[in-house]
């Protein structure tokens, strides 16, 4: 005689009991794939800061990258995909995909609306708007095929086809609120958002099968991208912070806390990792008043004390004229990464403009047009 949970079970339309469930451990194998991309995260960090290649670099190879970690993430669900046999499609076969693209659009709409009027402006996904930012095809289609088509795939296989479904037998709300939280857990981050996100996608699955919870998937990051890819082409607007304004291209915008140099007045980030930021420098008495053909002269001649990991390149200093004032220019290179320093004195300050074009072209050439909008504080 059937057990009340295998008849459940039974009824449930799945073709098989409960007791002829294949035992696969599911959870376990999410932590397993958890810790590894924490390891790869870690790997890609210690990249970056160690100097070895320039932002631009360093993000096409955390693509292919993280193309690479989800293959090897589906090899190693083959067999428990196998075993336990997740139900692709559920209620009606040909409306199941559509209402995931419904679920994924109306969640998309409805946080980028919430932020946007909460913010005063559109909030990118960061993974989103550091690969589209360079405002390449090559970049665009690599957000394409990376955000929406692979890991709405792979991470659906995983946290609801073999982790939700190898916990079927333990009720519903255990299997999605487990699963759920291990999503979340994979994403290293905004614990509360994911496992929002997960549940829902879980109920997708739950009631319409993984196509529907696939589809949901890749429609909400689908919307990221597009956002990311009409801000990156975005018309010039002024950033302000400080009393210092720029006219600055969609791809820039005010820096975050967390990567906002403590002394800066202004500091924006820019296309793949470029960063540019401006900094008041109060300048002792004897000095107020210096002229930059002086400063100019000194740099020129090697006399200026650098910071350490810091050097001119050689024929690069030279006078120029901005709107903000005449100043001292130069190449130089910082910790092995390239960029350029302007200095602008003013009678009472002295104005430091560090930019760090992070290997992006696109940063090279827009940075120009930023300085030549530059407005300084009169104090």
């Amino acid at each position: 005689m059937q057990s009340a949970s295998t008849q459940r079970y039974a009824a449930a339309g799945w073709g098989e009991t409960l007791h002829a469930r294949p035992r696969v451990r599911g959870v376990r194998l999410a932590f397993a794939v958890i810790a590894l991309n924490a390891i790869f995260q870690v790997v890609m960090l210690v990249r970056l800061r160690s100097g070895s290649e320039e932002p631009y670099e360093a993000l096409t190879t955390l693509v292919w990258g993280s193309v690479g970690f989800y293959t090897v993430v589906t090899a190693v669900m083959v067999l428990p995909l196998m075993m336990l046999r997740p139900r692709w499609l559920a209620g009606n076969r040909q409306t199941a995909p559509i209402f995931g693209i419904e679920v994924g659009l109306a969640a998309a709409a409805g946080m980028i609306a919430l932020l946007w009027a909460a913010t005063g402006a559109p909030v990118l996904d960061p993974v989103a708007r550091a690969i589209v930012s360079e405002g390449s095809i090559v970049r665009i289609g690599l957000a394409f095929f990376l955000i929406v088509a692979v890991a709405p795939v792979v991470e659906e296989l995983l946290f609801r086809g073999v982790v939700a479904e190898s916990l079927r037998g333990r009720g519903t709300f255990v299997a999605l609120f487990v699963s759920s939280f291990l999503f979340a857990l994979a994403h290293l981050g905004g614990l509360i958002y994911y496992t929002i996100g997960g549940v829902v996608l879980g109920l997708l699955y739950w009631k319409r099968g993984l196509w529907a919870a696939i589809a949901g998937h890749a429609t909400f990051n689908g919307c990221l991208v597009v956002l990311a890819v009409v801000v990156a082409f975005g018309p010039v607007r002024q950033l302000e912070d400080n009393g210092v304004t720029v006219d600055a291209p969609g791809d820039w915008q005010l820096a975050s806390s967390a990567t906002r140099p403590e002394a800066a007045s202004l500091a924006l980030e820019g296309p793949s990792g470029s960063s540019l930021s401006v900094t008041r420098v109060e300048l002792p008495p004897e000095q107020a008043g210096v002229r930059a053909q002086d400063m100019a002269d000194v740099f020129t001649s090697g006399a200026a004390p650098l910071p350490p990991g810091v050097t001119i390149h050689p024929g690069t200093v030279e006078v120029v004229s901005h709107p903000a004032g005449q100043g001292v220019q130069m190449n130089v290179t910082v910790n092995g990464h390239d960029g350029v320093v302007l200095f602008i004195p003013t009678p009472r300050a002295l104005w430091s403009i560090e930019v760090a074009t992070g290997g992006s072209d696109r940063a090279a050439r827009e940075y120009r047009e930023i300085l030549d909008s530059l407005t300084l504080p009169e104090f």
